[in-house]
């Protein structure tokens, strides 16, 4: 026997249903809970379940972006520090008494192209005979010590610094430099200093001789190693 079951607000239809041996089965849900009762109980569900989920990833975003903005703070303060720092370069090379029996020298001009002064400046430096171009595992010979400042003030001030050579140049020497044949005469420099910001900081320049077109004409140009800085 099939028996309508009661209606009424927030209910639906039901259907009484007896087995052959009169046991009976109800079919169908006996209450019909509106939307917003069910939203509201799936969600305070799902809160109560799912809250330390929430805290944990909002901790993350958090730290995240916590960690994002020191990153971006680190960069603007590199950045300027680049702006503001001391840069020291070598911007004129002269070669002198590249003669037979002479001594050969160098004096290079240094000059700070940075906005702040170098401080506590050394140089070092040696003029040598080699063949070009350098190998990758070149090491340049004994440096002498050159010329110290204890100042470089910025905005382009330069200084002259000496480098000598070992020996005297000899006939053979000298035959074989202006040749463009076997080995050229090297000049190596390198520069020691401090920024403003106290950190160190060191430029190398290494260039080496052209072959003679005429006499006392020296042409350099830069080798393939040797030539950076920090």
């Amino acid at each position: 026997m099939i028996v309508p079951g009661p209606l009424g607000r927030g209910q639906i239809n039901t259907t009484e249903n007896y087995t052959s041996n009169g046991q009976l089965i109800v079919e169908g849900p006996i209450e019909n809970p509106t939307f917003s009762r069910l939203l509201l109980h799936c969600g305070s569900f799902f809160a109560n379940r799912n809250g330390e989920a929430f805290t944990g990833i909002f901790t993350i975003a958090l730290t995240f972006a916590t960690f994002l903005l020191g990153v971006l703070a680190w960069d603007q303060g590199q950045t300027t520090r680049a702006q503001l720092r001391a840069y020291l370069w070598g911007r004129a090379i002269e070669l002198n008494d590249f003669e037979v029996g002479k001594v050969p020298y160098a004096k290079i001009v240094i000059t700070n192209s940075g906005a702040t002064a170098a401080k506590n400046v050394k140089t070092s430096g040696n003029v040598f005979f080699e063949t070009i171009p350098f190998k990758s595992d070149h090491k340049i010979p004994s440096l002498f010590s050159g010329a110290s400042r204890s100042v470089i003030p910025p905005n382009d001030t330069s200084f002259e610094c000496p480098v000598y050579c070992e020996s005297a140049l000899t006939q053979p020497e000298f035959d074989e430099l202006t040749s463009g044949v076997g080995r050229r005469a090297v000049i190596y420099v390198s520069f020691d200093y401090d920024d403003v910001f106290g950190r160190g900081r060191k430029t190398w320049v290494c260039v080496y001789t052209k072959p003679l077109r005429s006499p006392g004409e020296i042409r350099f140009i830069a080798a393939n190693l040797h030539n950076d800085f920090t």
